[in-house]
């Protein structure tokens, strides 16, 4: 499998479906809808996960050679003309009131560490608003000395940051995605330290809409074809503690 990901940015979509369609919903994103999507102009690849916890979340994220690959009208389309199993997911979703969805897509603004030379199976996510009047001093502080830090711990193998440029849902406008070598990685001495090294509370006031959550990879695709590497699913609480 290809795991080139320079890429300008990424799609990001968060779905969480009814209980009851659970297994047909990831039948057809598997086997039809990841196909659809990665085979557009401009797609690198697509990569799903599971988020790790008790509220069930599924995230499929797409590298994108520019941020043009979403905006264009061949992408756009796919999205405006579904197929019928697509729309029939649709339909569930829409008449479920347990089941929910956002999409964005990214511009990225940070990269720190190699690029994945195997599949990347856990990562962390971040997302947060900054208050517009700490965004400069924030993103210097983050980005020159938070991540640095947290990158320099063993099994945090990359750390991207992206800002949002189109939204579709209610999300906040900063992301950020550590790539793990494991879970135990956010439970180990190193990480504990370097996460809060420099967090002062003049920028933890600037920070407002702050959500983090952790996911296992479940499967994926590129322009080679399917890697369905799955393994076992953990079961432990979301990540909530303390700011990344």
């Amino acid at each position: 499998m290809t795991l080139n990901t320079k890429s300008d940015g990424i799609l990001a979509v968060w779905l969480k479906p009814p209980i009851e369609i659970d297994e047909e919903f990831n039948e057809w994103y598997n086997t039809e809808h990841l196909q659809q999507i990665t085979s557009q102009s401009g797609f690198i690849n697509g990569h799903r996960y599971k988020s790790i916890g008790t509220d069930t979340w599924y995230l499929a994220l797409y590298d994108l050679e520019t941020l043009d690959a979403f905006f264009d009208k061949n992408f756009q389309n796919i999205l405006a003309n579904p197929t019928p199993w697509s729309r029939r997911i649709k339909r569930k979703f829409n008449e479920s009131e347990n089941s929910d969805g956002i999409r964005n897509v990214y511009r990225k603004t940070l990269s720190l560490g190699d690029e994945p030379q195997k599949l990347i199976r856990f990562i962390l996510m971040t997302k947060m608003d900054i208050a517009r009047e700490g965004e400069d001093e924030f993103n210097d502080w983050y980005n020159n000395k938070h991540a640095l830090s947290l990158v320099q711990v063993p099994g945090c193998l990359r750390i991207r940051r992206f800002e949002a440029e189109a939204i579709v849902g209610e999300t906040p406008k900063f992301l950020a995605i550590f790539d793990l070598s494991s879970y135990e990685v956010l439970k180990s001495e190193a990480w504990i330290k370097a996460q809060a090294f420099g967090q002062t509370e003049k920028m933890r006031s600037y920070i407002t809409n702050f959500n983090k959550d952790c996911y296992q990879f479940i499967f994926g695709i590129d322009a080679n074809g399917f890697s369905n590497d799955q393994i076992q699913p953990l079961v432990l609480a979301s990540v909530t503690t303390p700011v990344n």
